[in-house]
């Protein structure tokens, strides 16, 4: 219809709404919504895929010491995802469904023996066998950003967990794994990749860092950068327990209360949970020449180790056992508790001043020490230099 220049009202009119509807469809796909909306279009949270830990599209981390039986402990939850069966605590209900496993360490021979051995042992179905897929990689040069084509060839199967054994082998090239601003590109590719099985919940296998575990909080348990425990979901360790072969799980998880820590024992291939055990009596965790005392370091033995000149570990070491007049073994453990304590082995040289309750301590590689100053004194240094 021809329209009158004139008619400067109607135009006016027709203009207004017109901006009113483009300005209406910007901000609803501008990805904004008011909680109103949210309510009303995510009534529920995500279906589970263990309950109480892990729901559908969130990702998981598994932390453990090297040799602990991660992989066992992984086909063991494998399976018990598959059989729709609950694993360890009655309350830890699993969907049913199907199972992608990556393994990156193990010959195609030792998986069958492994999966097959495991199966048996747990008395399930041996029909089970058929909801687990398995994509072997030991000896191919292969990473993280090459996954989402090969689980695309899983998209008509109802997998509800993907595993991923371990994390570290399918780092890209260049990716330093103790760089938060890596870690997170990592976790957030993760994330993307999940929409290509919908349903499905990601469980990544990965180890801790060396020396005690004991005094660190869960969410510092695991090797490389710190952003891993707090990209997940969910973020489960295990901690050696100081009867041997029996292990402390304890987990911190987003979409769930945080479980209780509880206490395992490993007898190859299943892990069993021990009821009535501390779940508090980690390895090294106790007092040196005590049986029912935590070992608590306090800054005036901190201080009695640094001193005005560098030291190797060994030497700390030995002035530890001149110290305290124990074996070298305790001299050691005591050690180990301190650079726990004040997170000093994942340093290097590039990272400099660690402030460390009232010192500083400068680290390098090779765990050396060097005596510290007050942070009062510190930060007037620093003012004094304009930094």
């Amino acid at each position: 219809m021809k329209r009158d220049a004139n008619d400067v009202e109607n135009l006016t009119e027709e203009t207004s709404s017109r901006l009113k509807q483009a300005e209406e469809n910007m901000q609803a796909n501008s990805g904004w919504l008011n909680i109103s909306q949210l309510s009303a279009g995510y009534p529920e949270l995500r279906n589970f895929v263990i309950q109480g830990i892990i729901r559908e599209g969130e990702v998981m981390n598994l932390i453990a010491p090297p040799k602990s039986g991660k992989s066992i402990l992984a086909a063991n939850i494998a399976y018990h995802v598959a059989a729709g069966r609950p694993i360890f605590h009655h309350d830890w209900q699993t969907c049913g469904g199907e199972i992608a496993i990556i393994d990156t360490e193990l010959h195609k021979e030792t998986i069958s023996h492994r999966m097959n051995l495991v199966l048996k042992e747990l008395k399930f179905d041996p029909e089970l066998k058929s909801k687990v897929h398995v994509f072997p990689l030991r000896g191919k040069q292969m990473s993280l950003f090459e996954l989402a084509e090969n689980l695309i060839v899983l998209k008509q199967k109802k997998i509800k967990l993907i595993i991923i054994d371990c994390l570290y082998k399918l780092l890209p090239k260049g990716v330093d794994e103790n760089s938060n601003s890596d870690m997170i590109q990592i976790y957030n590719y993760l994330d993307s990749v999940m929409h290509i099985l919908p349903g499905s919940a990601m469980l990544l296998i990965h180890h801790s860092s060396k020396g005690s575990q004991f005094s660190k909080s869960v969410s510092d348990v695991g090797s490389g950068a710190g952003v891993q425990s707090r990209a997940t979901d969910c973020h489960m360790i295990l901690r050696e327990h100081e009867q041997n072969k029996h292990f402390v799980i304890d987990a911190i998880t987003r979409s769930f209360k945080r479980p209780e820590p509880f206490v395992v024992k490993y007898e190859y291939p299943l892990y069993h949970i021990c009821e009535g055990m501390n779940a508090e009596d980690y390895k090294g965790s106790k007092k040196i020449g005590e049986k029912n005392e935590k070992y608590e370091i306090t800054n005036e033995e901190f201080l009695l180790v640094l001193t005005d000149s560098w030291h190797s570990k060994k030497q700390v070491v030995s002035d530890l056992r001149n110290q305290y007049s124990v074996s070298y073994k305790a001299a050691e453990l005591l050690l180990e508790n301190i650079i726990a304590k004040f997170e000093l082995e994942s340093l290097t040289s590039q990272d400099g001043e660690k402030i460390c309750d009232d010192f500083i301590c400068l680290n390098i590689k090779g765990l050396k020490f060097k005596k510290g100053v007050s942070n009062e004194s510190e930060n007037s240094q620093r003012n004094d230099t304009g930094f």
